[in-house]
């Protein structure tokens, strides 16, 4: 593998490996075994280090072969030995570099971005709950007024359903007295 290529790939903080169409490891970046199930050895084992790949045997051989370019498996998981969680995203590519056969194994490290969207998908559900089971009356608008989300309580308080509400604006909702200061407020948001 190239040089350049190797300083891309360590700027990109991924990891690598070089493997043989036969499944047989030549070469790897120094710290790619926090990703393999067992240790990296010359002449070892891909599908023991990686057995998502072994999975993908007839992918495997169709990049081998020249008949696919490429084989990408993302949010691959691995509990680490301190028990934590370990994401990433795992490509395959086909060394094209003249005398050489193998297949590139590229590593890509993506915990924090699987942890921050499981974060968010949990934040967002536990807003839902309280939203929904609020004891007041609540809606989520545009700065235009349209409605976007209602509680139950807000259908409730105004006699109209889901579906109902969603189809007025909040100006529609707000008595004529007090529209006035409705727009200015939502003009300053």
């Amino acid at each position: 593998m190239k040089a350049l290529l190797k300083n891309f790939l360590t700027l990109r903080q991924m990891e690598y490996l070089i493997v043989q169409p036969n499944w047989m490891i030549t070469d790897w970046s120094a710290t790619a075994d926090r990703f393999t199930i067992t240790p990296l050895k010359a002449g070892g084992d891909c599908r023991l280090a990686l057995p998502e790949l072994a999975e993908r045997a007839d992918a495997w051989t169709a990049i081998a072969t020249g008949q696919q370019p490429d084989l990408v498996v993302p949010n691959i998981e691995r509990v680490t030995l301190l028990q934590s969680a370990l994401y990433f995203d795992l490509s395959v590519l086909r060394e094209t570099e003249a005398g050489d056969p193998g297949l590139v194994v590229l590593l890509e490290d993506v915990t924090p971005r699987v942890q921050a969207e499981k974060a968010r998908r949990e934040s967002e559900a536990q807003f839902q709950i309280a939203f929904n089971a609020a004891g007041i009356g609540k809606a989520i608008a545009t700065p235009a007024g349209t409605l976007l989300q209602v509680n139950p309580v807000l259908c409730d308080m105004l006699g109209y359903s889901e579906a109902e509400l969603l189809q007025k604006s909040l100006q529609s909702l707000t008595h004529p007295e007090d529209r006035n200061l409705d727009r200015d407020s939502l003009q300053h948001m």
